[in-house]
């Protein structure tokens, strides 16, 4: 019976893949549309993506008796799918997109008004990428997160006002943006306590481009309370300030390129900095209780990523990897002092028609140890690994 049942979800796992390719080869038939309403230029398009292959899962020190690895075929929406509308109307670009989630779920990507206001300056208000680490390497499997969790600093998609002012070969930006979620760096410290936004996140970027090199640092700040909520005794208002600093850059000449980010922070966690799976014991970059256990310990963390290319008559070869580490905070010989994870990749795009592409991929992402020695009382704690490896369809219409 079980091995019928396998047969059967094989069989509907292949069929589901020949149809997605079918789906892909019928949207080559279609390009972006390019029309005027009045006296608006509008541009309609989107991208549609899908994952086929397979991951092969280690799962690290696991307690006696239970599965330690497994191997999963797979053939998914990663995810990022889109469909997007652009307006240009005299010096008012509008812009929305909205994308199709791995649960099938539409969510908004982003939805932003700019006005272009001559001599450099443009002011953009609305939902989009953050200024803070804007770019991305190029691995694509594991859901397309770009090394998310394993050194890539996740900018998002907040709402923001942001300001721009271009000259030449510099362009520095300022953004005051959503606070990044209050809940997620709510430390459970001794007595009651009421949540209080103190002040809208603030992004610092600078673009400066010279010849084929182009750099960008960032920097990030936002700050919130915990407020004491009754008279206890050792309860105490708590402050928790996040911070993050990120450099990144490329170089290309002719047919090699060179991306790379470094990024050290404090408090990071709302960055969704973590990506471990087999159920770590902690949350990456997230402060923890002080000793007396009425304050927080903030939490540093570093990482950063470096991506090599090289592009042929036929596509783009890349090889790239990247780390990350944060502080646990934790007292006491049971637990480690730091937490670490390592990714690497390699992959080739390839152009089979004008914005259709097919990107085989390997990729390695290790998940390192867990904070606590004794994970699952097994008296170690290595988290696993994945191996992945298998195709990105991508058709950008």
């Amino acid at each position: 019976m079980n091995e019928r049942r396998g047969r059967m979800v094989k069989q509907r796992l292949w069929v589901s893949a020949t149809a997605s390719l079918v789906c892909f080869f019928i949207a080559l038939q279609v390009q972006a549309a390019s029309f005027k309403m009045g006296d608006v230029d509008m541009t309609l398009g989107g991208s549609a993506r899908i994952d086929i292959g397979w991951q092969l899962s280690d799962f690290g020190d696991v307690q006696d008796g239970k599965l330690d690895s497994k191997t999963d075929f797979f053939c998914k929406n990663p995810g990022n799918s889109r469909i997007k509308l652009k307006t240009v109307y005299d010096t008012m670009t509008g812009y929305a997109e909205v994308g199709l989630k791995s649960d099938n779920t539409v969510s908004v990507r982003h939805i932003y008004a700019s006005y272009d206001m001559g001599s450099g300056n443009s002011l953009l208000v609305g939902q989009t990428d953050s200024i803070i680490s804007e770019m991305k390497p190029d691995q694509r499997l594991n859901d397309d997160l770009n090394l998310q969790g394993f050194g890539y600093l996740y900018n998002n998609r907040r709402s923001q006002m942001r300001y721009t002012h271009a000259a030449d070969n510099v362009a520095i930006k300022v953004a005051l943006e959503e606070d990044r979620d209050v809940k997620d760096e709510y430390v459970d410290v001794s007595g009651d306590h009421l949540a209080e936004k103190a002040i809208p996140a603030v992004i610092l970027a600078m673009d400066y481009k010279v010849g084929g090199l182009l750099v960008t640092p960032s920097a990030f700040f936002q700050q919130f309370k915990n407020m004491a909520n009754d008279n206890a005794a050792g309860t105490k208002d708590v402050t928790i300030s996040t911070y993050a600093m990120a450099l990144d850059g490329s170089y290309k000449q002719d047919i090699i390129g060179v991306n790379f980010e470094i990024w050290y922070g404090q408090n990071l966690s709302v960055f969704d900095l973590d990506k471990r799976k087999n159920s770590p014991t902690t949350v990456m970059g997230k402060p923890v209780k002080n000793t007396a256990g009425n304050d927080i310990k903030d939490i540093n963390s570093m990482g950063g990523w470096l991506q090599f290319s090289l592009k042929s008559a036929s596509g783009v070869f890349r090889v790239g990897g990247g780390m990350q580490q944060s502080d646990t905070g934790l007292n006491g010989n049971q637990y480690e002092d730091k937490i670490s994870t390592i990714g690497a990749y390699s992959n080739f795009e390839y152009g089979i028609t004008k914005g259709f592409t097919v990107t085989p991929e390997i990729a390695y992402f290790d998940y390192g140890k867990d904070a606590n020695k004794d994970k699952a009382g097994t008296g170690k704690n290595d988290l696993g690994t994945d191996i992945i490896v298998g195709t990105h369809f991508q058709y950008d219409f």
